[in-house]
């Protein structure tokens, strides 16, 4: 199943504000109790040595709206801003 997002992808979430990178897609990661696509993402950290969770999500989910993807030119900018 090809995905909305794509590995390496930076995107938004809505509702909270919380900028998270791709790194599972729907093609290589499923939920165990449903088989159902998913994604796995982590979340940025400002400091780039803190493990961060991997967030396990489906990918309905990922891809209804309340994530947005992020473009490159829009990352860097935000990173330098940091």
């Amino acid at each position: 199943m090809k995905g909305k997002f794509s590995v390496g992808d930076v995107v938004v979430h809505k509702a909270t504000g919380g900028v998270y990178k791709i790194n599972l897609t729907p093609d290589l990661c499923l939920l165990e109790e449903t088989a159902k696509p998913a994604y796995g993402y982590t979340k940025v950290n400002e400091d780039e040595f803190s493990p961060s969770p991997m967030w396990i999500r489906e990918a309905r989910e990922m891809e209804d709206g309340r994530f947005i993807k992020m473009e490159k030119q829009e990352w860097e900018e935000n990173e330098q801003s940091q």
